[in-house]
């Protein structure tokens, strides 16, 4: 669906911000090297449910499959487990590219 200034629903723009909100704080976790599962499935979770909420989607955005994705690993983890070096890559480059391809749906 493509919204206009006159169309779009009251509620979407905070939905927008909490998306981008979820999605860079989250990055900003990782920046701070804070990668245990304590300090990030919390916010994969924001982000996951956020994403989950903005209607319309393309069906080409992988964004909410991958966020589930990672939802799912670290649940499989203890409290205490930290993530390697090799999947906090993985995973700002997954968050990055979710970022940039929801910014570009919005954008329209």
């Amino acid at each position: 669906t493509v919204y206009t200034e006159s169309t779009v629903p009251p509620t979407l723009h905070a939905i927008v911000m909490e998306i981008t909100g979820s999605l860079l704080g989250t990055r900003d976790i990782l920046e701070m090297d804070m990668v245990s599962m304590d300090y990030l499935v919390p916010n994969l979770r924001a982000c996951h449910t956020a994403l989950k909420k903005y209607p319309s989607l393309p069906a080409d955005f992988d964004g909410v499959s991958k966020m589930e994705m990672w939802c799912n690993k670290l649940a499989a983890m203890k409290v205490t487990d930290k993530l390697s070096e090799d999947e906090v890559k993985q995973l700002k480059f997954d968050i990055s590219n979710i970022y940039d391809s929801f910014s570009q749906i919005v954008q329209g």
